[in-house]
């Protein structure tokens, strides 16, 4: 059983009713990503309406002022590159993106978020197939797309075009969702590109070398503890024959009742398969991140690592 240690790392560093997942494989490997059309891509007048609270779940935050001296420079070389930029993601011991200076992926760290997620968040109606085409375009934006508008088949790491970014870039539902490719290493001599890397999770071993990352925003860093890593089959999608509850018992929600999220969690233990046991439970009125990218060779499910914020520091 892992420890749950607090801590924080030093290191430079959705709702709609119908939103469903839709696995990109290309040559160079795949990344599911929540999206309408794959739940129900037929029938969206018959979707009902859902009120979703969005949930903002502050922990108490201490004050690291040296912090700025490090991430602000970094938030705007990135953010006068792209405003879609949103964040810095940086793992213990370089679990992800740990590349030399003559690696493809010129922008390890960058999360993005979709020009159009301020549209579908600001006129959220969930019982509105356009609401929905939205989110579907938004999440596709950066499928084959870097930071830099450039075309490239692994694309950009991106936040859920559902989740909500307060007036300063600050997250504010309950479960930001980021989404990053699985990249073959037959296509890219590199085999730690993007997401790739997360897979190393699978064994329970390594936990206490990468069980914790950052994700730093706007003038404000997060810091996470890995609580769960396990494979997603895309056939629970469809378990109860009501796209909405479907949908809200999913790893893709960013806010959860506590209903939902006890049922939730309760899967993952019981019915998914944990790779990992620890001690990091996950409750109502925490905040966590979900990264989700591919299953090699495995088009019917997804890997899941869910991280629990465990400090909030602003500078």
């Amino acid at each position: 059983m892992a420890k749950h240690r607090h801590r924080r790392l030093s290191k430079t560093g959705k709702i709609i009713v119908t939103v469903g997942i839709i696995v990109a494989i290309a040559l160079t490997g795949g990344i599911g990503y929540g999206i309408y059309s794959w739940l129900n891509p037929e029938k969206p007048s018959e979707q009902k309406p859902s009120e979703q609270p969005v949930v903002s779940t502050t922990p108490i935050a201490s004050s690291d002022p040296s912090l700025a001296s490090v991430y602000d420079p970094i938030y705007q070389k990135y953010h006068d590159l792209n405003s879609d930029y949103v964040a810095y993601l940086e793992w213990e011991n370089d679990l992800l993106y740990n590349y030399d200076s003559h690696t493809v992926d010129q922008y390890p760290h960058v999360i993005v978020r979709s020009s159009y997620a301020d549209q579908i968040t600001e006129n959220r109606d969930m019982s509105n197939p356009e609401f929905a085409a939205l989110v579907n375009s938004g999440n596709a934006q950066y499928l084959r797309t870097d930071i830099n508008h450039q075309d490239v088949s692994y694309g950009q790491e991106f936040m859920d075009a559902a989740n909500t970014l307060d007036e300063n870039g600050i997250p504010m539902d309950q479960n930001l969702i980021i989404y990053g490719h699985y990249v073959y290493e037959y296509r890219y001599e590199q085999d730690n590109l993007k997401f790739t890397p997360l897979d190393t999770l699978c064994d329970p071993s390594v936990y206490d070398q990468y069980d914790t990352f950052t994700l730093t925003f706007n003038g404000q860093q997060r810091t996470y503890q890995v609580a769960h890593a396990f494979y997603y089959e895309k056939a629970s999608y469809n378990t109860t024959g009501d796209a909405l509850t479907d949908y809200l018992n999913c790893p893709f929600n960013p806010n959860y009742t506590a209903e939902q999220l006890s049922d939730y969690m309760d899967r993952i233990e019981n019915e998914y398969g944990d790779f990992i046991e620890t001690d990091v439970p996950i409750h109502d009125g925490d905040s966590f991140v979900t990264l989700q990218t591919c299953v090699e060779n495995d088009e019917s499910r997804l890997f899941i690592v869910i991280g629990k914020e465990i400090d909030r520091v602003d500078f």
